[in-house]
Order: structure tokens, then C-alpha cells, then sequence
């Protein structure tokens, strides 16, 4: 039994052969919208199978269980491309004003300089 997972759950997987495959549980994984909320208990790590058992047991209320692809590995594949990208694209942006800022100074030089004669 996973001291990590509530109330006493414990959750066994076995591919379509009858191998058990190893559950890794984490905790500390929340989504909530409205009245919907949303946890994850863990992951299990599956190359390829055509069928899965899987065995959930423990003193838990009813509620509804579901098996999907991790959104929560992928949110955060996304916020490490994602950050080094906005940061990358805000210094860009920083280049491209101080590069604007000092040649629009310059033309309001020259064109000050032309209006007084000066070359």
C-alpha cells in the first residue's frame, strides 16, 4: 500500500499478458474549474499494449475514476519550451526598440542639423 495515495487506494496494472506494470504514485496534482476538479494520483509507463487490467482497491467514497494521456507532463513540457521562448522573444523585443529609439534619434538629429544648415 502507497502511503501517498488517499484513503487507503491502492492501484494495480497488469498489460494484456498479465505483467504487472509499475504505478508510480505522486501527489500534488490539481485541476479545479467551477464544480469540476480533477487530481492525479499517478502514472504507469505504457510502450505498447492491446489491453490493460487495472485493479483500484481501498476505503474511498464513490467517485469517478479515469485513465488518459498525462496533461499535467504535458503542461509542463510546455512550460519549459514556453518560457525560454517568451524570454527569448522579450529581449528581441527590448533590441529592436533600443536599435529603433537610437535611429529615430539619429534622423531627428540629422534633420535638425539640415534645417540649421550644418552638415
Amino acid at each position: 500500500m502507497d502511503p501517498s495515495l488517499p484513503n487507503g487506494l491502492e492501484i494495480r496494472v497488469k498489460d494484456g499478458n498479465g505483467s504487472p506494470l509499475e504505478f508510480v504514485s505522486r501527489s500534488g496534482m490539481s485541476a479545479n474549474i467551477g464544480d469540476y476538479s480533477k487530481a492525479s494520483v499517478g502514472h504507469v509507463e505504457i510502450e505498447y499494449t492491446n489491453s490493460l487490467l487495472i485493479e483500484i482497491t481501498g476505503d474511498f467514497e464513490e467517485r469517478v475514476l479515469s485513465f488518459s494521456p498525462g496533461i499535467f507532463d504535458s503542461m509542463g513540457k510546455w512550460f519549459l519550451i514556453g518560457i525560454p521562448s517568451a524570454m527569448v522573444l522579450s529581449v528581441a523585443g527590448v533590441i529592436l526598440l533600443v536599435v529603433g529609439l537610437v535611429d529615430y534619434s539619429k534622423s531627428r538629429k540629422e534633420t535638425k542639423d539640415q534645417e540649421r544648415g550644418i552638415s
